[in-house]
C-alpha cells in the first residue's frame, strides 16, 4: 500500500473542524480524515479543490498546516507550511483569472411549449473568452476548473451569471441554470450568493429551475437531495439531465422528486426511426408523469423528432430545431408543429 501526499489542517474551534468535515463529508474517506478533535488530513486535490470555498468561510490565516503523508490509516505529520505557502502551491490558476476578468458570459437556448406555442424559457449556457477572444468550450472550462482546484468558484460563477442574465427575459419566462452538485459543500453556506442574487436581480424565485448536469456523477446521494430540498424550500424548482441513462437512471428519478425531467438526448436522436427509443422515451414519461413532474425533450433536431415527442406528451421541447444558444434571447425561435 503507497504513501498519499497530503495537508494536515488543525482549526481553532472543535465547532470549525465539525463544519469543515461536514464539508467533505461526500467524498470517499480514502481521500481524508480526521486525527482528533482539531485536526484533520486530506489528500493534495481534494485539500485544493476545497481551499477556495474554505477560505470564503474561514479565517485560514488562523489555522495551522502541515505536509502530511498517510500510510493506511496512519498519517505522518511533517513540515509545517504557513497559509500563504498553501496558497503559493497552487496550480497556475487561468480559471480564476477568467472569473476575476469578468470573462464567463451566458448564452441563451430556447425552451418552448409545442401545445402553447410560445417559447417558455431559457437554458443558461456558460461560455468562456480566451485572450483573443475565442470562445473556450464548456468542457474544457469545467475540466480545467476541476485540474485547477476552482471548480467551487467557477460553478457559483455560472449560477449567479445565469441567474443575472435572467433579467433578459419576461416576467414569465423561466431561467434554466445549470449547477455541479460536487461543488456544493454546505447547502446554507454555498447557496447563499444564488439567493442573493436572484433577490438583486429581482427574478422570483419560482421563475429558476436549477438543473443538475450529468457531467459531475454524485456518490452521495444523500448530500445532493440536502441540497435539492433546500432549494425547494426556498421556493426554487428543479430539473434532472439527461434522464434514461447513467446516474439519473429511474430508480434516481423516484428518490429525488424532481420538478422537471429532462429526457436524455441519446433518446430523441431519430426517434422516430427507433422503437426502442420510443419506447424508453414513453416509460420515462409515464413515471414523469405519475410523479406530477413535467417532462422536457432536449436535443431535438428535426421536424420528425418534434413531432413523435409531442404524440408521446413532451409539450415542452429544447434543441437546435427550435433554436441555436446565442448571446441574447433569440428573436426567431418561434418554430411550432
Amino acid at each position: 500500500m503507497g504513501t498519499v501526499k497530503g495537508y494536515m489542517i488543525e482549526v481553532d474551534r472543535p465547532s470549525v473542524l465539525q463544519e469543515v468535515i461536514q464539508s467533505l463529508s461526500q467524498h470517499s474517506q480514502k481521500e481524508w480524515q480526521p486525527v482528533n478533535h482539531s485536526q484533520l488530513w486530506v489528500g493534495n486535490r481534494l485539500f485544493f479543490d476545497c481551499l477556495s470555498f474554505w477560505s470564503e468561510y474561514y479565517s485560514l490565516e488562523n489555522w495551522d498546516f502541515y505536509e502530511a503523508v498517510k500510510l493506511g490509516s496512519e498519517i505522518e505529520k511533517m513540515n509545517h507550511v504557513t497559509f500563504h505557502e498553501v496558497v503559493a502551491r497552487r496550480p497556475v490558476l487561468w480559471v480564476d483569472e477568467i472569473i476575476q476578468r469578468d470573462q464567463i458570459h451566458m448564452m441563451y437556448q430556447p425552451i418552448v411549449h409545442v401545445e402553447h406555442k410560445q417559447t417558455i424559457g431559457y437554458e443558461m449556457l456558460a461560455r468562456a473568452l480566451k485572450p483573443d477572444g475565442s470562445l473556450i468550450s464548456p468542457a474544457l472550462l469545467f475540466e480545467s476548473a476541476r485540474n485547477q482546484s476552482e471548480l467551487f468558484r467557477l460553478d457559483r460563477t455560472c449560477r449567479i451569471k445565469g441567474i443575472q442574465a435572467g433579467q433578459q427575459l419576461s416576467q414569465e419566462q423561466l431561467i434554466f441554470v445549470n449547477f455541479i452538485p460536487t461543488s456544493i459543500y454546505i447547502p446554507e453556506h454555498c447557496l447563499q450568493t444564488t439567493m442573493k442574487a436572484a433577490y438583486e436581480n429581482g427574478i422570483d424565485n419560482s421563475r429558476i429551475v436549477f438543473e443538475v448536469v450529468e457531467t459531475e456523477r454524485v456518490d452521495n446521494l444523500e448530500h445532493l437531495k440536502r441540497i435539492l430540498l433546500y432549494y425547494r424550500r426556498e421556493g426554487f424548482r428543479y430539473a434532472l439531465d439527461d434522464v434514461g441513462e447513467g446516474f439519473n437512471d429511474l430508480s434516481t428519478l423516484l428518490a429525488l422528486e424532481p420538478d422537471v425531467v429532462k429526457l436524455d438526448r441519446k433518446f430523441v436522436k431519430n426517434i422516430h426511426l427507433d422503437k426502442e427509443k420510443r419506447d424508453r422515451a414513453e416509460k420515462i414519461y409515464r413515471l414523469t408523469s405519475s410523479m406530477n413532474a413535467i417532462a422536457l425533450a432536449e436535443g431535438i433536431e428535426s421536424a420528425e423528432e418534434a413531432r413523435i415527442l409531442r404524440e408521446i406528451g413532451y409539450d415542452w421541447q429544447q434543441g437546435y430545431y427550435y433554436g441555436k444558444p446565442s448571446f441574447s434571447p433569440s428573436s426567431n425561435s418561434e418554430v411550432f408543429l
